[in-house]
């Protein structure tokens, strides 16, 4: 598997001994020695954890023990920022003095101080300080430091530039391409972002992880065809790449190559990646192979994996209506509600089911709150109007049909529905009316139109607007 992970300030072992240590120290009520370095670890690991209080104690005990220390004193500072006492903070490392030869993760330390108490450009001015007095070793990390508060405010000219400065100093450094890509991803210049992405893989042709950001800037672009690519030469290269996989698997799904997809999805499980949206996407792209079983093994995957994933027990229940067993869809679609209660998609599913049953009365009084809720979705007017009529609610699905052309008026499916709607009416001129405009936007469903509308047989007029109309 492929990651970039942040460095954690300490190392799982040495960080274990330590707290042991402490903790042993605190249940005697004794006083144990810690160096700078060891009181900084514990500081450290106590903030994570957001155990503010423990932090205290250790910077009292750190002061009392090593009074001159500026990286206790610095710690003390942090520790009143995530305290919110921003402040008490600032006057604290105002009145650290730091010279050209300090420590420099001094320097860093306190810039990371500004940062959070929000004084980005005190922060700035103390990172470009350090990098003007750092030796290489440092140069790179204050620039990266550097880049990251300009992006934080939003500067991505500026940050774009620094990363680029590191790129040139350090040629095969992936995580400045990393966050350069974020720069220009976030100012929309995505053909700056393409540009500087050949740049790097001219430079290092076989640096998976810039394939593998050229494929995901392809894929924002939504140019799926050459995400593939960049996604393909990742995975080539890397053939453990998990990420890349998952996100080919995605970009096959875009450009509706269902096989390829399923192929790389099921590529991208490894023991340290996998989750049930990866057994999910493949059940999807069965189901839309109408491979409706193999669907179904993947979804119970899911499930395995996750049994409060709701997606999954929602596939289940696609494949089995898929199925023609829509019985039991429903048992599958009310678990999906019961973890997800509020998903109208869900209700709406819900509500096609009780439909495929004959239960038209129960699939109306789901599609009406699915309608109420003003879900984005023009499919919702049709079948909500579709359940009135067969209640026999002709009016009522007029009113909603006429409501969906409204939001929707190049929707030409609606006007077909709601012409058909005016002929069980016997309305017969406005019925004319409604479809010559719907065959004005769509001559080709003419032939159908008997099928959603039957009685349309007995009224010659229709039957003459849908025979000459070309």
């Amino acid at each position: 598997m492929e990651d970039h992970p942040d460095f954690l300030p300490f190392d799982n072992g040495d960080i274990n001994q330590l707290i042991e240590k402490f903790e042993e120290m605190t249940a005697q009520g004794a006083q144990y020695y810690f160096d700078v370095e060891e009181f900084e670890e514990l500081i450290d690991f106590y903030l994570v954890e957001a155990n503010l209080e423990t932090v205290q104690i250790l910077i009292e005990l750190g002061k009392g023990q090593h009074p001159d220390s500026i990286s206790i004193q610095l710690k003390e500072a942090e520790s009143l920022v995530y305290n919110e006492k921003a402040v008490e903070a600032i006057k604290i490392i105002e009145s650290v003095s730091l010279f050209a030869d300090s420590n420099p993760e001094h320097y860093f330390s306190k810039a990371s101080i500004y940062s959070m108490a929000d004084q980005k450009d005190k922060a700035i001015e103390t990172l470009q300080y350090l990098i003007k007095i750092s030796d290489n070793e440092d140069l790179v990390d204050a620039k990266m430091a550097l880049a990251k508060e300009y992006q934080e405010i939003g500067d991505y000219h500026e940050s774009i530039q620094v990363y680029l400065e590191i790129i040139h100093f350090e040629s095969s450094n992936e995580d400045a391409l990393m966050e350069l890509t974020l720069s220009c991803e976030h100012s929309l210049q995505y053909d700056l972002a393409i540009k500087h992405l050949d740049d790097f893989i001219n430079n290092n042709p076989y640096s998976h992880f810039a394939w593998f950001l050229l494929g995901n800037m392809y894929m924002t672009m939504e140019d799926y065809s050459e995400a593939i690519v960049g996604y393909e030469y990742a995975t080539l290269i890397n053939e453990d790449f998990s990420e890349a996989f998952f996100n080919l698997g995605n970009a096959h799904m875009k450009e509706e190559q269902f096989e390829l997809a399923i192929e790389a999805y099921k590529s991208s499980i490894h023991p340290e990646f996998v989750d049930p949206i990866t057994y999910n996407f493949i059940g999807h792209c069965y189901i839309v192979l109408e491979k409706n079983e193999e669907a179904i093994t993947y979804f119970q995957k899911a499930i395995d994996q996750s049994p409060e994933y709701a997606d999954g027990w929602l596939g289940f229940a696609v494949a089995y209506s898929n199925l023609d067993n829509s019985k039991e869809g429903l048992l599958y679609i009310e678990k999906a509600l019961k973890l997800n209660p509020e998903n109208q998609y869900y209700h709406y599913f819900h509500a096609d089911l009780l439909v495929n049953i004959g239960d038209s009365e129960g699939a109306e009084k789901i599609y009406e709150r699915v309608y109420q809720s003003k879900m984005d979705n023009t499919g919702i007017f049709s079948d909500y109007a579709e359940t009135l009529i067969l209640n026999g609610k002709v009016e009522q699905a007029l009113e909603v049909l006429m409501d969906g052309i409204t939001q929707y008026p190049e929707e030409s499916n609606l006007y077909f529905k709601y012409a058909a709607a005016l002929i069980q009416q016997s309305e017969i001129l406005d019925a004319e009316s409604i479809l010559y405009i719907a065959l004005e936007m769509d001559p080709a469903f003419k032939d159908q139109f008997l099928t959603i509308c039957p009685e349309a047989i007995n009224y010659p007029t229709i039957l003459d607007l849908l025979e000459n109309y070309n």
